[in-house]
């Protein structure tokens, strides 16, 4: 069968579609090592779109760097408004003001099908403060979201073209054994994300040694992984060192050995604050991994992390609680087994065959 007839259920011109080119705006980063999530999720569409064979070529602009490359970006972006039929935007807010009003006017001239893909969950927050954007943002095809909350509050702002597209990662899932793993302590405790403040990795690592101060030394192990952010750097070595009994830093993990080091934990933390969170690709990771989660109430983790199902919530506004989720994830293995089992069908949700299912029918359809 055609590739592109596994992408739409309906009759098409599959020669006509194939003839087209669509470009992808947005942090490439190309031959760089850059783990964050919005330079994961270009890669990884670029990969997919390229690998489904529904279009005669990819090309892309890259941003990274973009104030130091004006020039470069600038004939990037021209060349795509003029030999490309289809253009996805995929940037952050500064991004956003930059590119939104170029495609918005260029758009008058060239007539293209802009899709975007937006980065992260604060963008009703970026529109309050970036009102005009919202005009641009009308004039496109639609405006995909990772969370329906934040589909609802787009519509309240005047965002009529917001839609609900799920977060995907392109891997394969682990397979548990039938039988249930016995766990031994240390219990084997992780984070996957950029290391700050506003991560909470502070206090990840304090709850930590909280635990092993009321249950035992040597009951949990934090280990850290992911990128340092530089204004953190002092606080979080000095952690390290008075915590080096229980915690220790991994370094970063390429975004596809990410399940296969993840598989070998007990729990995920994921006490974020952080203001710009939305859907985070380690999630995904974590599910494939088998992995739950132990995450904060906050952004949109009430919508991605069932309770008791495929993790543990507690609220944000109450840090201690974390403390208390880890030692009740501790002394109740057999419900931690269960949710691992759990995490793998939720896995099915993100495949990318199933979103790239709907982005292709949606840009072409």
């Amino acid at each position: 069968m055609d590739k592109l007839k596994i992408y739409l259920d309906k009759d098409i011109n599959a020669e006509l579609i194939k003839s087209k080119k669509i470009a992808i705006i947005g942090h490439f980063a190309s031959g760089k090592d850059f783990y964050d999530g919005q330079t994961v999720s270009t890669r990884l569409l670029e990969n997919v779109l390229k690998n489904s064979g529904c279009f005669k070529k990819i090309c892309k602009v890259d941003t990274f760097n973009y104030k130091r490359n004006a020039i470069k970006v600038l004939f990037s972006w021209l060349s795509c408004m003029f030999s490309c039929s289809y253009i996805i935007l995929m940037v952050s807010g500064n991004g956003i003001k930059l590119f939104s009003p170029m495609l918005y006017y260029g758009n008058k001239i060239f007539k293209k099908k802009i899709f975007h893909r937006v980065i992260g969950g604060e963008l009703d927050g970026f529109l309050v403060r970036n009102e005009q954007c919202i005009k641009y943002l009308n004039s496109f095809e639609v405006n995909w979201v990772q969370s329906n909350k934040l589909v609802e509050r787009l519509n309240r702002m005047g965002i009529n073209n917001a839609e609900y597209l799920e977060n995907f990662r392109e891997i394969t899932p682990i397979v548990l054994s039938d039988e249930p793993t016995r766990f031994e302590k240390p219990y084997k405790l992780c984070t996957f994300c950029r290391v700050s403040e506003a991560k909470g990795i502070s206090l990840a690592i304090e709850s930590v040694a909280k635990v092993n101060e009321m249950l035992g030394k040597d009951t949990a192990v934090l280990h850290v992984y992911g990128p340092v952010e530089d204004a953190y750097s002092e606080v979080f070595h000095s952690l390290l060192d008075k915590h080096s009994d229980c915690v220790a830093y991994m370094g970063s993990v390429p975004s596809e050995k990410a399940v296969d080091t993840l598989k070998n934990y007990y729990m995920h933390l994921f006490p974020t604050t952080w203001s710009g969170e939305g859907f985070p690709g380690t999630l995904i990771d974590c599910y494939n991994a088998a992995l739950p989660t132990i995450a904060s109430t906050w952004a949109y983790n009430s919508e991605l992390i069932t309770e008791g199902e495929t993790g543990y919530l507690y609220d944000w506004d109450k840090p201690e609680q974390l403390t208390e989720r880890i030692i009740e994830a501790i002394e109740n293995e057999r419900n931690v087994w269960q949710m691992k089992k759990m995490c793998l069908e939720e896995a099915k949700k993100y495949q990318s065959e199933v979103v790239t299912a709907k982005i292709i029918a949606r840009i072409i359809g």
